[in-house]
């Protein structure tokens, strides 16, 4: 179903948000007002312990004829990628022979000149979860307010051992009569604090499976086993979790082509639509934090792109011998395509051929789409607007 172009998966929590409890089979959805996608199936949420988080699935034809995204070596590279590895290899194998394979697909000497620096491993994918940054933080936090409170707890029962000692001095009295060593009262203090300890352990466990729909909605999280999960804790302690929710909502609405393109104004004047009031140092602290700064044409964050610096370069020798400085019309003809910006935010494609002498506009045409059939339209408009015999 995913080989199927303009379908698209929602999850269960995504469907009855945008249709409520109508059935969304079959329903279309618009994304950037231009592109319309039919609803093919629903599948179940993704639980909360995931790493990997979206409510909507389609086919990667629609990046490639939509957005001319394409897969392979130098392409867009925000994707997980997974593989599964033979019985008895480790990634430690994987990853020593990374280097050495690189240079086969990528002009890495090149890339370095140029201030970009490209390291590819693997991991297993129990680690991607458990060793990030932000859950290792969360366990030691968790970790240090567990043994706050069992300092806290354990002091409390010296105290009251300790004010109970009056009382139970006559029934101590009464076992050393009896024969009792002081080791023998030792061990059934010992005993006593296990027992209350069994006995308030399994109170615990069965007040929680008795109420557990109560203190689930107490706290806010779908089901009583994600309420000590990780990543629904460190969204307790973040004041600014909600706000970034729509704030990812809003860049995403004005991606493009997988970059991010709206900048902390924009995104300022939407949570204020929203109703939700911040500064702008505040709104781009977070996009920092969140990783969702524009990365088109900013090159200090995304390396990805560098602009054409003049005269700086290496000139290809001209093996076909070709003739770029023409005197004469329709011998030598130049063509670009160009990217511009619509009023209604969607991206266009300018295609144009020109006369090298006359510096005349030959051929141009607009597309939503860089594509073959753009450069071939172009091309047929050339072919019809020149002369009967020319030798362009």
């Amino acid at each position: 179903m995913l080989g199927i172009e303009d379908q698209v998966f929602l999850s269960e929590k995504m469907a009855e948000r945008i249709f409520g409890k109508e059935d969304p089979i079959g329903k279309q959805l618009l994304y950037g007002k231009n592109y319309p996608y039919t609803v093919a199936g629903i599948f179940r949420d993704i639980p909360e312990n995931s790493h990997l988080r979206f409510d909507a699935v389609a086919s990667f034809i629609n990046m490639k004829t939509q957005f001319g995204a394409y897969a392979g070596w130098g392409a867009d590279d925000s994707y997980l990628g997974y593989i599964r590895l033979k019985p008895g290899v480790v990634p430690e194998q994987i990853n020593q022979k990374i280097p050495a394979l690189l240079p086969k697909y990528i002009d890495v000497e090149r890339e370095r000149k140029q201030g970009f620096e490209m390291e590819l491993y693997i991991k297993p994918v129990s680690e991607i979860y458990t060793q990030s940054i932000e859950v290792k933080r969360m366990v030691v936090i968790m970790s240090v307010l567990a043994f706050a409170l069992l300092f806290v707890a354990a002091m409390n029962y010296i105290l009251n051992s300790v004010s109970s000692l009056p009382i139970r001095a006559r029934s101590v009295g009464v076992h050393k009569c009896n024969g009792a060593s002081s080791k023998d009262i030792f061990n059934m203090f010992l005993f006593e604090t296990a027992a209350l300890f069994v006995v308030a352990l399994v109170c615990m466990a069965l007040l929680l499976f008795a109420f557990r729909e109560y203190v689930a909605d107490m706290a806010a999280v779908p089901t009583l086993g994600t309420l000590l999960n990780a990543q629904t804790i460190s969204n307790k302690f973040d004041k600014y979790h909600e706000v970034k929710r729509q704030m990812m909502i809003i860049a995403q609405k004005y991606s493009m082509r997988n970059r991010f393109t709206a900048g902390y104004r924009r995104i300022q004047v939407e949570l204020e639509r929203l109703g939700i009031h911040l500064a702008g140092d505040t709104v781009r602290s977070l996009m920092r934090d969140m990783d969702i700064q524009v990365t088109i044409y900013n090159r200090h964050q995304n390396q990805k792109y560098s602009s054409y610096r003049g005269t700086v370069g290496h000139l290809a020798p001209n093996r076909l011998h070709q003739n770029f400085c023409a005197t004469k019309p329709y011998q030598v003809c130049h063509t670009d395509v160009s990217q511009v910006r619509l009023a209604n935010q969607t991206w266009a494609y300018l295609s144009v051929m020109t006369d090298e002498a006359s510096k005349e506009v030959l051929a141009c045409q607009v597309s939503l789409h860089p594509n073959s059939d753009l450069i071939t339209s172009t091309v047929d408009e050339l072919i019809r607007n020149l002369p009967d015999h020319p030798a362009p």
